[in-house]
């Protein structure tokens, strides 16, 4: 007697159990990559919140992107910020910075930097945070400062025509006595003016274009200068130039304005910490590891 083989369909039963199982399989993978996302910003925040950056004196603003207090509110991949707020712990007064255009607000991201927050700044549509206005005193002392800035620079067209200035940072008295400006790539040179001092040093775009950047910027009484990512990149040993502290401006950071419109920045801030001070060199190193650990990225 020979044996049929029987072919049947699967049953709606059958076919719920496969769906059920698939859809287990999915929140779990779902779950466990939400769990490691926020095992990872807990790190960050743990970081952040022990990191050395409070403990150094002079410390006039800090803007960064993992801890709670940093936004007005909780923010999600791709909502548009309209604050960021200073967490100095050692001042009374936090600094904000806001926009209450719709269309100038940069964009909260917090999957392009290493999966670690960032607020992204478009040439095309400019983004533009700023500051109340306030006495350049509130920042900077009148022949010092250090200033570190967490960015990936995104290469265009826009930045590379001599026409236009990628500025990322951007204070400028109206009575031009109070200027510390920081420009990223512009005719391929990277610039720090702090009044009639100003440093560049010319690089490639290609070898910025999507690369993590930490930049940092001293200015002592007598001495200024340039570091990328801990290597020191120019200096000058005869920079006297100082700023009216008294002066009052707002500082701007990823668009000067319409006043200025070719001056847009493109690309992801991550962090931003200034000192009113030249930082001594071991205080800087402290700062730049913890600023490389924090972000993943190597420094010399």
């Amino acid at each position: 007697m020979s044996l049929r083989k029987q072919n049947r369909a699967f049953s709606l039963i059958e076919l719920s159990i496969v769906i059920l199982i698939i859809g287990i399989l999915v929140a779990g993978v779902t779950q466990s990559s939400r769990l490691i996302s926020r095992m990872k910003m807990t790190t960050l925040i743990n970081l952040t919140r022990s990191s050395v950056v409070p403990t150094i004196p002079d410390l006039s603003l800090w803007l960064e992107t993992t801890l709670p207090e940093s936004f007005e509110t909780e923010m999600s991949n791709g909502d548009k910020v309209a604050k960021w707020i200073d967490v100095n712990p050692t001042s009374p007064q936090k600094i904000t910075l806001s926009q209450v255009t719709e269309n100038l607000k940069p964009t909260y991201d917090s999957s392009f930097f290493n999966g670690i927050p960032s607020l992204k700044f478009d040439h095309l549509a400019p983004s533009q945070l700023k500051s109340a206005v306030m006495p350049s005193g509130n920042l900077f002392s009148s022949n010092q400062s250090t200033i570190f800035f967490v960015f990936i620079f995104t290469s265009n067209a826009y930045s590379q025509s001599t026409a236009h200035t990628p500025t990322a940072i951007y204070w400028h008295s109206p009575s031009n006595d109070s200027r510390v400006v920081m420009h990223i790539l512009h005719s391929q040179q990277c610039i720090f003016d702090f009044n009639a001092n100003r440093l560049t040093f010319a690089t490639p775009d290609a070898s910025y274009s999507g690369a993590k950047k930490i930049f940092t910027f001293v200015k002592r009484p007598t001495y200024a200068e340039i570091r990328d990512n801990g290597s020191v990149m120019t200096s000058n040993s005869a920079a006297s130039s100082i700023i009216n502290t008294a002066s009052t401006y707002d500082l701007r950071i990823g668009w000067v304005g319409p006043e200025y419109d070719q001056a847009r920045f493109s690309g992801y801030i991550g962090e931003i910490i200034i000192y009113s001070r030249g930082l001594k060199v071991d205080e800087i190193r402290d700062i730049e590891s913890y600023l490389a650990k924090k972000w993943s990225i190597k420094i010399s």
